[in-house]
Parts: structure tokens; C-alpha cells; sequence
């Protein structure tokens, strides 16, 4: 083997080796849209965005008459990074999204929801854990004013 070809030979093993310690392409890095909606039962209309959500024309969201959209923002999520979510400040919660991972096995997406209420030593904080197959949404909902805070995550990759 000439020096050429060892030369070429090392410099594709070293990519190899670079390419094997690059985490999972972008394509399989979920995406995230998180509605933040106020439902409520005083008299009103509901955004029009919402309409396109079938389960909140089903029990338990039925059960309220309005729904107002508070924010919307989608999220290209790396893995056990955190992002910030977009809530009222009236809310008096910070909320954080994590992707921990994939299980190929299931087809599922995992993630953790990180909500923080208070400051300093008053903080409590409620994590909830949960998966999504396919384009399947997750629902987290607390009392908020006269209603239900509801974020609405739905997360899929590039593969889905």
C-alpha cells in the first residue's frame, strides 16, 4: 500500500469514527408545536386556529365554551436540552420541554415536562413524563383564573 492509500485509508477510518460520535441526524430529531390555550366557560368566541384539534370537542374540553389561544411556537428539540415554553405570566408557572430520547422499538418519542411554580425557596416543581407515537398529541391541563390552562404538545420527526 502506497503512502497515498494509507493516507486515504486513515482519513476514512478517522470519519468513520467522527461520523459514529455524531448523536441521531436532524431528521430524527423531533419537532414540537405547544399550544397554550385558556379554556373557559364565559360566553365567547374560540380562536379559529383551535378548530382543527378534534379532542377538544370531546370530554373533557367539551365541557368548556371557549378557548383562547395564548401562544404558539414550534421547537426543533435536542436531545436532554431543555426549552423554554411560552405561558402567562399571570400563570405564576416557568415550564420546560426535554426530549429524552427515542424507543425505536415502540415508535415512541419520550420527553419530560418540567413545571416550576413560586421563587426562591418557595419553588415547586411537578415533572410529568411522557411518550407520543406518531402525531398523536399530549395534553397537560391545570386550573388557571376561571378555566383550564391546556398545553397542547404534538412532536414528530422528520421520518414520520
Amino acid at each position: 500500500m502506497g503512502s497515498a492509500s494509507r493516507v486515504l485509508a486513515a482519513v476514512g477510518v478517522g470519519m468513520a469514527l467522527v461520523l459514529a460520535a455524531v448523536p441521531a441526524s436532524a431528521k430524527d430529531s423531533p419537532k414540537c408545536k405547544v399550544l397554550t390555550i385558556h379554556a373557559t366557560n364565559k360566553e365567547g368566541a374560540s380562536a379559529p386556529a383551535l378548530e382543527g384539534i378534534p379532542e377538544l370537542k370531546k370530554e373533557p374540553f367539551s365541557l368548556y365554551k371557549t378557548f383562547h389561544l395564548l401562544a404558539e411556537k414550534e421547537y426543533a428539540m435536542v436531545q436532554d436540552v431543555p426549552v423554554q415554553l411560552s405561558l402567562p405570566a399571570s400563570s405564576g408557572l416557568s415550564a420546560k420541554l426535554i426530549w429524552k430520547g427515542m424507543n425505536p422499538a415502540l415508535k415512541e418519542l419520550n420527553f419530560k415536562l418540567s413545571l416550576v411554580k413560586g421563587t426562591g425557596k418557595d419553588q415547586k416543581e411537578e415533572v410529568t413524563s411522557f411518550a407520543v407515537h406518531g402525531k398523536a398529541p399530549f395534553f397537560y391541563v391545570r386550573p388557571f383564573k376561571e378555566g383550564k390552562l391546556i398545553l397542547y404538545i404534538r412532536c414528530g420527526t422528520g421520518s414520520d
